[in-house]
């Protein structure tokens, strides 16, 4: 039967470099290629277009419009929640939360979906996309909570 095994096999010595007379430096300069192919690819790595600011100008809209619309938003659900449970009772009360909750959720589904759909066209259909699915999102979502509530009460 042929014997198949070649280097350091034959020897039932799987380590290279353990025989005696073997070469070394195959594996050296091996490593030694891989490296300098490493250098090379993070000198010639691609970088991102220059957008020209607004993408950052974008995202600082939208951080702003963000930190101005929450607190208005839930200041205006807590007023709207508090009015459903003093002039009209527990049940219109409760209803109430269950519809803003829903926009709440809508909402912020909404707007991801949407900047994500928008994000198309960037900064401009980003911005665009998230709020008409932020209203969208919103004005379903309480719908949607509204009828939730009436199917479990």
């Amino acid at each position: 039967m042929p014997n198949n095994r070649t280097g350091a096999q034959q020897n039932d010595n799987w380590f290279p470099g353990s025989n005696p007379g073997s070469d070394l430096s195959t594996v050296g300069s091996a490593a030694d290629k891989a490296l300098d192919a490493g250098a090379k690819a993070e000198e010639n790595e691609t970088k991102a277009p220059k957008t020209g600011g607004k993408t950052n100008a974008g995202l600082r809209v939208l951080k702003f419009a963000g930190n101005v619309a929450k607190p208005i938003g839930l200041v205006t659900s807590t007023v709207q929640i508090v009015d459903a449970y003093n002039n009209d009772g527990r049940d219109a009360g409760n209803r109430e939360v269950a519809k803003q909750a829903g926009g709440w959720a809508g909402a912020a589904g909404g707007v991801a979906a949407g900047a994500a759909i928008g994000s198309v066209v960037p900064v401009a259909g980003t911005l665009v996309g998230g709020a008409i699915g932020g209203i969208v999102g919103g004005i379903g979502g309480t719908w949607v909570g509204g009828k939730v509530y009436d199917i479990f009460s």
